[in-house]
């Protein structure tokens, strides 16, 4: 029975329809794969725009799922669907379960958790956040482990802490590989200000509205030492260039970037939501930042995330009913006119916070 069990090399790895979902499961998937683990992927159509490397090399199973609405008509069709995909992925494994089932998070993430629970099959949960989601909180009294980002993650009950092991967040090889060849030093000076603007996968509207037009009320000596890359939702595309073609400062505006690495790296400051990778990007590139958590995150978890990177770093957190167009002009002058402002930043991370995430991937894989 033993031995049965140790040769199964199969995994079951579930994520939600979001980059902040996907990218930690990547990350995991290509350890497990090294190791000769055979692997496969459940998720939502929305994932899929995401998926890369192993991610796109693997078995899947799309999940039929529409976006939860508020709506009792929606939440029904929608659990329908949810239930249809749980038939699909127990009709596939019925014969031949799987060692263990890794969900990431999100409602796409159901089907393959109940599957781990009517065939009693292992399941581990992941958290990218500080405040455990809503489906994690369901299935934690059925999961044997729950795998945490950060410390001190929101929204567990004393009676599961120990399930609970902090490990970080998984970080995907190809980004590890480039902070291993270029090795992240703090720069004593800054004469021209490199400015990286990134929403997430969605992009953000609130940038789009405040960045540009903060970057017009600077004098134009100012504007011409600024030099923007800026990520917007194709809706605003045309506007938001509009706008900087009408300064001196030099703009990239893309719906999409897929050298991130390399944004990350040529940048000095970064404007950016806080989901959890981003979060943990600034970090691990010891980037100064000003942090500004999407209002609308479920259980407000982007500003639990902000506080964390701020309480370890001088990182800069403002809410969106604190970010104005006269504040960022503002700041932005003073880091023109102050370099130090971000070689203090720079400086400031904690080296063990760093070592937490880098090697998370390696903790989770003992885990298993």
């Amino acid at each position: 029975m033993i031995k049965k069990a140790t040769n199964n090399k199969t995994i079951i790895i579930s994520a939600g329809g979001t980059g902040g979902h996907v990218f930690p499961a990547q990350a995991v998937a290509e350890k497990l794969h090294k190791e000769g683990y055979k692997l496969h992927f459940a998720c939502d159509k929305r994932a899929l725009k995401y998926c890369d490397g192993i991610l796109n090399n693997i078995y899947k199973t799309v999940i039929i799922s529409s976006p939860p609405q508020q709506n009792l008509s929606s939440k029904v069709l929608n659990l329908s669907l949810l239930l249809i995909s749980t038939l699909k992925i127990m009709g596939k494994f019925c014969f031949k379960r799987p060692k263990l089932i890794i969900s990431f998070g999100g409602y796409p993430t159901l089907p393959a958790s109940l599957c781990a629970i009517i065939f009693r099959i292992p399941l581990f949960l992941h958290e990218q956040n500080s405040v455990l989601g809503q489906i994690n909180r369901i299935f934690l009294p059925f999961a044997d482990k729950l795998l945490t980002s950060f410390p001190d993650t929101q929204k567990i009950k004393d009676k599961y802490r120990e399930k609970v092991i902090l490990i970080g967040l998984p970080v995907r090889e190809n980004l590890i590989k480039f902070l291993q060849e270029h090795n992240t030093k703090a720069r004593s000076k800054v004469k021209n200000l490199r400015i990286l603007v990134i929403g997430g996968s969605q992009g953000a509207k609130l940038f789009s509205d405040i960045v540009p037009k903060s970057i017009s009320n600077l004098e134009k000596s100012l504007q011409r030492r600024i030099s923007i890359t800026h990520q917007v939702r194709k809706e605003y595309l045309d506007d938001t260039i509009g706008i900087y073609s009408k300064t001196s400062c030099k703009s990239s505006v893309k719906v999409f970037f897929d050298n991130i690495e390399e944004l990350y790296n040529r940048h000095d400051l970064i404007i950016s939501r806080a989901g959890a990778s981003s979060v943990v990007e600034v970090l691990l590139f010891q980037k100064a930042a000003i942090l500004v958590p999407f209002a609308k995150a479920k259980d407000n978890h982007q500003l639990y995330n902000a506080k964390y990177l701020s309480k370890n770093s001088k990182i800069v957190v403002k809410e969106e009913w604190q970010l104005s167009e006269k504040w960022l002009a503002s700041y932005i002058k003073d880091c023109l006119e102050n370099p130090e402002k971000i070689h203090e930043m720079e400086k400031s991370y904690k080296k063990q916070l760093r070592e937490l995430h880098i090697n998370s991937v390696n903790k989770f894989f003992n885990e298993i």
